[in-house]
């Protein structure tokens, strides 16, 4: 593959496997959540809560004498909190044997949130941070951010309006399909973001219009010899619109049909190989949300997506021969989120979706670069939550990720299954212990890599 610059390296594979966060607090201005916008390039119509019944697993649960009291600032309350975790990641920069490299890092994540305690319309208001400290392999060492505010504006009774803008400063997963093996930092990329929904539920017939723009900024790398590694073609902004009509069938039952439509606007009208990036997009869909007993919950959707992309490329020095991506892809959407609460005290959680990422593999075909339209990824994930005791919560889980990068025959198949402990000593103390294992396999040689990652974590909340 070739890389940015002309160099040759191979581009990493793979969705995002996401590694497994800290066991932490839940607390209570947690049930008034932020809003934030998509992961960076994603497009279809991930599974929504915005008219599924209300829906709570063990672990979301809160419980009278664990949860956090938060502190009363006039008509909010605000709810501080930390952890401090310690880790050991047995392949870091999740490549094949040889060459893997273990290290333990130590992350310290403060966070504070406020909400808003009105009889009518909320206002709330969240911010973090996420320090990652690596002994011995301190080129991985990171330091992120985020911060956002949400609000929801009462109109009629059944009738409202909600909005929220959010930033984060982040940096790409080293099982990124984005990364590059010879890498010397991770990248760091920034997401703004804002959306605006409006709501009307009076009866048995609602509808319901999302909208968000997300704007996508990335700082060069560089190799491990100094290259300089070109990011910043990958600045853009997503526009999305999203309008759904319900309908309660009957009390439990609520039928939908929604259309998603986005425009992904890139800052460069050519990437570095001389292929254009911009695109736009469709996903329409018909789904149902159910309620049952309040013991099976949630939704599910299926129906057809397409992304649209230019055909038009120009030579560069670097791919003096582009190879123009396909002209559009499509293919069956689906999502789903159920939540089985088998008992008080034991969920199961099954998620399933399909969606189209953006991606920069690229694949080298004699003296000239193709570029992969999209990938077109398929996720399936379950999740158990049981109460051993009303303090101590056993969590396990597993996720089956298939990528297809569309343009270039790659596909990877990746797998991870996690164990976990939470243990609440108190409304104010936690400690938690997480155990992972991650595995991808790829149709291209070199793409393959296992790891295993383990998490011991104390956390404070007020």
């Amino acid at each position: 593959m070739t890389q940015p610059g002309g160099f040759l390296t191979m581009r990493r594979g793979g969705g995002l496997i996401a590694a497994l966060a800290a066991v932490c607090l839940s607390h209570a201005a947690s049930a008034q959540v932020m809003m934030q916008g998509p992961g960076p390039g994603s497009f279809g119509a991930a599974p929504s809560d915005s008219s599924a019944p209300e829906r709570q697993s063990v672990l979301q649960r809160p419980d009278p004498d664990y949860a956090p009291l938060g502190i009363t600032a006039g008509s909010f309350l605000v709810f501080p909190s930390a952890s401090v975790t310690e880790s050991y990641n047995s392949n870091v920069y999740a490549i094949p044997s040889p060459g893997v490299k273990g290290d333990f890092f130590t992350d310290v994540a403060p966070a504070v949130s406020m909400a808003s305690n009105w009889n009518n319309n909320a206002l709330n208001f969240t911010a973090g941070g996420d320090m990652k400290r690596y002994d011995t392999l301190v080129s991985e060492n990171v330091t992120n951010a985020n911060a956002a505010t949400n609000g929801r504006l009462d109109i009629l009774r059944d009738v409202y309006l909600t909005g929220g803008l959010s930033y984060q400063l982040a940096h790409e997963d080293r099982a990124s399909p984005n990364s590059i093996i010879d890498q010397k930092n991770p990248t760091q990329y920034q997401v703004g973001g804002a959306g605006l929904s409006y709501v009307q539920d009076p009866g048995r017939l609602g509808l319901r219009i999302d909208g968000t723009v997300n704007y996508f900024t990335y700082n060069n790398a560089q190799t491990e010899t100094g290259t300089t590694i070109i990011e910043t073609d990958r600045n853009r902004i997503e526009y999305t619109l999203r309008p759904r009509v319900f309908y309660e069938i009957v009390p439990g039952y609520q039928a939908f049909v929604q259309l998603q439509a986005n425009e992904r606007d890139y800052q460069s009208q050519f990437d570095q190989f001389g292929i254009p990036r911009t695109s736009h997009g469709y996903e329409a869909d018909a789904g149902t949300a159910v309620d049952i007993s309040h013991v099976i919950t949630g939704e599910v959707f299926a129906g057809y997506l397409k992304q649209y992309y230019s055909t038009n490329f120009v030579p560069t020095p670097e791919n003096p021969q582009p190879i123009g991506m396909p002209p559009s892809i499509g293919g069956m959407g689906f999502g789903g989120n159920l939540l089985w609460n088998v008992t008080e005290i034991t969920s199961v959680r099954l998620t399933f979706s399909r969606t189209v990422q953006e991606t920069i593999i690229s694949n080298s075909v004699g003296t000239s670069v193709a570029d992969a339209a999209s990938d077109l990824e398929t996720q399936a994930g379950v999740t158990f939550e049981h109460a051993l005791r009303r303090n101590v919560i056993l969590t396990a889980g597993a996720l089956y990720i298939h990528d297809d990068f569309v343009g270039v025959g790659q596909w990877d198949d990746a797998y991870e299954g996690d164990a976990g402990a939470k243990y609440l000593l108190n409304r104010n103390l936690s400690a938690g212990l997480n155990v992972s294992y991650r595995k991808r396999n790829s149709n291209i040689p070199g793409f393959d890599y296992v790891g295993e990652v383990v998490m011991a974590t104390l956390g404070t909340q007020f």
